[in-house]
């Protein structure tokens, strides 16, 4: 186990089945491009997926920034690199930067992370697990993770039920998947001409297979602001924020 994280970069042509109907990139798709670069960028120091569940501990996703300069297109060739950036005892720090073939900036990001007891599911100190984990003094974003507002009233609610494709390896709603249902949870006639330029998320609890989530969102004027309430629980899953042009 090597334990030594370099920079990782993995490279991806932007196809039909990554885009909206809009031919830009579908946010759950960068979202799954993350998840696929950070994963390769642990195996390079051999405590990737195989290790991680034979010592029956796992990678959670807390928060996640993004600053969307530019969508990538359809037929795009881009590049996206990952490395971890800061820790503290508990939280780690992975960065993103995502580049066109051209070299022009498209998204950058910032995520915190957090090692768990796969059975357990309570916290692990990361240094301790790996106390020769190291990392890259090097911020695509500032990673402050602001509290994010709840609505304090819904405009907009909306229920989706949770299908066994939204399910992942932890057997609980995959990250990727809270974007497309807070963009299910907007009017068409608000994203019809808008972008995002900006979004935060945190993941409060699991959403499993069977559930419904309540998505309540709350428009002012570019910002937008949810809550994704798991139905039988009332537990908040997550709360998302995003800003648009």
């Amino acid at each position: 186990m090597s334990l030594l994280i370099n920079k990782q970069k993995l490279s991806y042509q932007i196809r039909t089945y990554a885009c909206d109907s809009k031919d830009r990139l579908k946010i759950s798709t960068l979202f799954n491009f993350f998840q696929s670069a950070a994963e390769a960028n642990i195996e390079s120091a051999d405590i990737g997926y195989k290790y991680l569940n034979e010592h029956h501990v796992g990678w959670i996703a807390v928060d996640y920034k993004v600053k969307f300069l530019n969508f990538p297109k359809w037929g795009d060739e881009i590049t996206i690199e990952t490395w971890p950036s800061s820790g503290t005892s508990l939280y780690g720090i992975r960065d993103f930067r995502v580049t066109r073939d051209d070299g022009q900036e498209m998204i950058l990001a910032t995520s915190r992370w957090v090692l768990i007891d796969l059975i357990s599911k309570k916290p692990l100190s990361y240094k301790k697990i790996f106390p020769n984990f190291n990392t890259i003094d090097d911020h695509a974003l500032d990673s402050t993770f602001s509290k994010i507002e709840i609505p304090l009233q819904a405009d907009f609610t909306k229920e989706l039920p949770i299908r066994h494709d939204d399910i992942d390896s932890n057997h609980h709603v995959n990250n990727s998947v809270y974007p497309a249902f807070v963009l299910e949870g907007l009017p068409d006639n608000f994203i019809e001409d808008k972008i995002p330029s900006f979004l935060s998320i945190s993941f409060k609890n699991e959403a499993k297979y069977g559930e419904t989530l309540i998505i309540s969102s709350n428009i002012s004027h570019t910002e937008t602001f949810h809550q994704l309430t798991i139905k039988e629980t009332n537990k908040i899953a997550a709360l998302m924020h995003l800003s648009w042009q």
